[in-house]
């Protein structure tokens, strides 16, 4: 999304919290993209925790700000690859937020340890389902965009989120974004164009590992569906990843050596 917004609107990505969306292309529209995990802070005042900063919304003027959601048994496959964690049950553990822990009984706190993980971050200590609940109850004015939506009809998407964060922009710029951020595309710019990237193109590629909806189907067994179920099954169905709570009882169950 960053990317894409960054193309749209022709102007720079902000180097931030998240340097893995920066890309030194020399835009230079009037606007700034930044790219932030971030989570809000309720109470008297409205803030938002990017990893531990407090930023106050009050002061951010005209800024605009989209929220990107995804089904989290997808984000829990990403994880499992991009911070090369070898074992998906630890990765759901993690993304449950503090507090939990499996049948092994390993808590979450050893479960960062071996994986060399820094908990600090408010968005991580709190959970899938509790990040995505701060944001539904959030008072500050904010887009929402579902990654499987945007997959599905990239266009159509994107030219809502124009009108809706009042960009007047071009069907003809939105489909030219969409042809150059597409994920062929990147990768081959990244292989090619190594100085335009920071951290180095290996862990860049890692963010282009698949992005395609559903493929936590091709890692989940029974065993991982029930405990994603256990730990943010209420979420999945109140946004409709899953129809009801018995869903994990129709995966297959790991097969037997």
């Amino acid at each position: 999304m960053t990317w894409l917004l960054s193309d749209i609107l022709d102007s720079p990505i902000e180097k931030s919290d998240a340097p893995l969306a920066y890309e030194d292309v020399g835009r230079i529209g009037p606007h700034r993209i930044r790219q932030m995990h971030a989570v809000p802070r309720h109470g008297k005042q409205s803030n938002l925790i990017s990893g531990n900063i407090f930023l106050n919304v009050n002061h951010m003027g005209s800024n605009k700000l989209v929220h990107m959601i995804r089904d989290p048994r997808d984000v829990s496959v990403s994880h499992l690859y991009y911070y090369f964690i070898s074992n998906l049950m630890d990765v759901i553990v993690w993304m449950g937020g503090e507090g939990y822990e499996w049948g092994s009984g390993k808590p979450i706190s050893q479960i960062f340890d071996e994986i060399h993980l820094d908990v600090k971050h408010e968005w991580i200590k709190q959970g899938w389902s509790t990040f995505v609940l701060n944001w539904e109850l959030c008072s500050m004015e904010h887009s929402m965009v579902r990654y499987e939506d945007l997959l599905r009809d990239s266009k159509g998407q994107l030219t809502e989120l124009m009108l809706e964060l009042g960009f007047d922009v071009r069907e003809e710029r939105i489909e030219q974004a969409i042809d150059r951020q597409a994920f062929d595309v990147k990768r081959k710019q990244i292989e090619e164009e190594l100085h335009l990237r920071l951290y180095g193109p290996s862990i860049q590629l890692r963010n282009l590992r698949k992005g395609v909806a559903g493929d936590w189907k091709t890692h989940y067994h029974q065993c991982h569906a029930k405990l994603a179920q256990e730990i943010f099954g209420d979420m999945m169905l109140k946004l409709g990843y899953v129809e009801d709570e018995r869903w994990w009882r129709q995966m297959d169950l790991p097969p037997k050596d």
